[in-house]
């Protein structure tokens, strides 16, 4: 046996009879197992045989005097933690700055004649080298939880030991950061930021190599990691993307969607990387200047009648009343009552990778927004928080699998996290609660638990019933305010200014029916009729309403579902529908050829901080991105369309739901323009619903 691996392992005599060469963890293990530990000799080591009469003399010593022995591997020298003394019984000077120079070290840590002389030891059993933080509480155990002063002191040298592994010293605040450091920081920063192929980069550090030392992506990454303390937590995922192996999967060893190995070779086919958020909340409170900015929800005036944040909705103010349930257990702390509390909303949609439509493999981001932080600068990206990419190739089928560490990492921010605050130099309870969740239709109803436009329930506000078309095959649900005539069955239509919504009990109510019922095939039907799943996904902290806490995205309502959809039906090719007994269809075909030039060549003299380059909407429509959309239909469609109807009504139609967008966008508004755009929201829908119904009658009487 190497001579490092004999300092590292000794001679085990918890028994007369087991003189196993074992490293301190297992001994340790050993000594649990006696019933008398006064009987336990002393471990020794290979090359203690010619005094073993000292062992022997040692027979009857405690655990926790062996344990002290057994620290030498550690701190190396023999030195007698417990007793606060060295080797040779002189006191040790737990503020001294030898370890800069080596002379405290050995033992298989660094050689002690040179401390940047760093010797590793592959061989051996590598289960019984202990990490840092196992040493850490190795100690704790011998000096005791009562002396702070002594433990302050531990660490300061275990930090140091640490900073000689990397060859610089520890110092005080940020100079721990080099000025090579913000050079990588800088570049790849650029990198990021200008989509930066590999090869480009490298090119780059080549071309200035006489002027700038710029490392690797991989070393400036591992650097970046090492100094911002935030390390990616792996988990395996199916290959497919299907469920992350966490709480119910957590053993499992096939998907339960796909049926795909979750270990081919030994080895996870997939993982989902997960970095935490708390270090990340954390490292805000480093910087004074971060602090400050992030005040802005504390320092916030609230002025009654008056909506220009998400600081003035009622569920907010509502819960600066409440005290914080975790897990169903009330705390004694109310919502946001530190200025510190953080308010943040989570988003998780998905979006298709090379430009593909409907099909090819997709991503889905995980992404925080931060509300503390004042609306003009929120959603920039150096603002924003990402805790992972759920990767391809398809949407995950279960996404509270991947949320799984995010929801304990929620629990953990309600109770509170110790951190240091820089602008007031003391410790505080960090805490953070989600207000919002952000996203389209198929992702929030994943995250909620609802079944959609597959339940017979679909909407997720309201509790009105969806009709389909059993006669040509269809199985989902289509939720008109009025519903087809049948015969032999009375009219039935809702009032859009009093639909019968949901409410959080409501949810809950559903949730609770589905989970207690007798038998699989009764939950089922329940899930069908109510049009939930499950539990949703955040669950564990009640700092959201589940019917109010979840809003419809302004970008998917309108310009990736309303204003398409509209186009197509203008153009006669929205699922094969005729004009029925309407006239609202722009034809002939050259007439949109027209449209689609008219759209090109305006855009040429528009500056591109307005817009970029829009495509031809009649023959390119899936080249338009949201922001095409927008500005298409809330700047050009009101020119270009008008007197293009048969029927002027519905260009008036047109015109009422540009009027309702940038009433939306408005950075203020009171609750007397909300009633307003209420009532306008309310007469374009059933003008809608009247064009509609007009098709769909037809189609049924046919």
């Amino acid at each position: 046996m190497p001579a490092n691996d004999r300092n590292r392992h000794k001679i085990c005599h918890c028994t007369a009879d087991c003189n196993r060469l074992l490293g301190l963890k297992q001994r340790k293990n050993h000594y649990q197992l006696v019933s008398d530990p006064s009987t336990i000799r002393r471990s020794t080591t290979p090359s203690d045989e010619e005094d073993s009469e000292t062992s022997e003399s040692s027979n009857g010593r405690s655990v926790a005097a062996m344990d002290a022995d057994d620290a030498e591997h550690w701190d190396g020298e023999d030195i007698e933690m417990a007793g606060h003394t060295d080797g040779d019984g002189q006191a040790i000077d737990r503020d001294s700055e030898d370890l800069d120079t080596g002379q405290e070290a050995g033992d298989g840590f660094f050689d002690g004649n040179d401390g940047n002389n760093w010797e590793f030891y592959p061989e051996g059993n590598l289960d019984d080298f202990l990490s840092l933080k196992e040493m850490e509480e190795e100690l704790e155990d011998l000096i005791g939880p009562a002396d702070d002063v002594e433990m302050w002191n531990l660490r300061k040298r275990c930090f140091r030991l640490i900073s000689l592994m990397f060859s610089y010293k520890m110092l005080e605040g940020n100079s721990i950061i080099t000025d090579q450091d913000r050079i990588n920081a800088r570049a790849f920063k650029l990198k990021r930021m200008s989509n930066m192929p590999r090869r480009t980069y490298h090119q780059m550090r080549y071309t200035f190599s006489n002027y700038l030392d710029i490392d690797s992506e991989y070393v400036a990454l591992q650097r970046f990691a090492l100094l911002t303390e935030i390390e990616p937590v792996l988990y395996d995922c199916c290959v497919n993307s299907c469920l992350c192996y966490t709480g119910k999967y957590k053993y499992d060893k096939i998907c339960r969607f796909c049926s795909e190995p979750r270990m081919r070779g030994g080895k996870a086919q997939r993982h989902f990387s997960y970095v935490p958020l708390i270090p990340r909340l954390q490292g805000y409170f480093q910087s004074e200047a971060k602090i400050k900015a992030l005040l802005y929800r504390d320092e916030y005036e609230h002025i009654p009648g008056r909506i220009g944040d998400v600081f003035d909705c009622l569920h907010y103010r509502g819960l600066l009343q409440r005290k914080v349930v975790v897990d169903g257990h009330e705390q004694d702390h109310l919502y946001f009552d530190s200025p510190y509390d953080v308010a943040f909303s989570f988003c998780a949609d998905g979006y298709l990778l090379f430009k593909r439509r409907r099909s090819g493999p997709s991503a889905t981001p995980l992404i925080i927004q931060i509300y503390n932080l004042s609306p003009t600068i929120r959603t920039h990206i150096p603002n924003l928080e990402c805790l992972g990419v759920i990767p391809p190739p398809h949407a995950p089928k279960d996404l509270p699998s991947f949320l799984a560490p995010f929801d304990e990492e929620c629990a953990k921010l309600a109770y509170g996290v110790h951190t240091f605050n820089a602008a007031t130099k003391m410790n505080f309870p960090l805490r953070a609660y989600r207000l919002f969740t952000l996203g389209d239709m198929v992702s929030i109803n994943a995250e909620l638990g609802i079944k959609g436009h597959n339940g017979f329930c679909p909407c997720r506000s309201c509790t009105i019933k969806g009709v389909r078309n059993v006669t040509g095959g269809k199985t989902n649900y289509y939720v008109p305010l009025t519903q087809p005539m049948v015969d032999g069955q009375p009219l039935r239509s809702w009032d859009p200014a009093d639909l019968p919504l949901r409410t959080h009990e409501s949810f809950r109510f559903a949730q609770e029916a589905i989970r207690n019922a007798p038998n699989e095939g009764l939950a089922d039907d329940l899930a069908m009729f109510h049009g939930i799943n499950g539990d949703p996904a955040l669950h564990r902290v009640s700092s959201v309403d589940l019917a109010q806490c979840y809003p419809w995205d302004w970008m998917h309502l309108f310009l990736e579902n309303i204003i398409p959809s509209l186009i197509k039906l203008w153009m006669g090719k929205y699922k094969g529908l005729d004009t029925g007994s309407g006239n609202y269809e722009i034809a002939p075909d050259e007439v949109w050829k027209e449209i689609g030039q008219e759209t090109a060549d305006a855009v040429k003299d528009i500056p591109s901080a307005f817009v970029r380059h829009l495509p031809n909407i009649e023959s390119d429509r899936s080249q338009f991105t949201a922001e095409g959309w927008c500005f298409w239909f809330m700047n050009l469609a009101p020119f270009i369309l008008q007197n293009r109807f048969p029927d002027p009504k519905y260009y008036r139609h047109l015109c009422d739901l540009v009027d309702i967008m940038k009433i939306c966008l408005q950075f203020e508004t009171t609750l007397e323009e909300v009633d307003e755009l209420e009532r306008k929201i309310h007469t374009w829908v059933r003008l809608y619903e009247e064009y509609v119904s007009q098709i769909s009658n037809q189609l049924l009487a046919s």
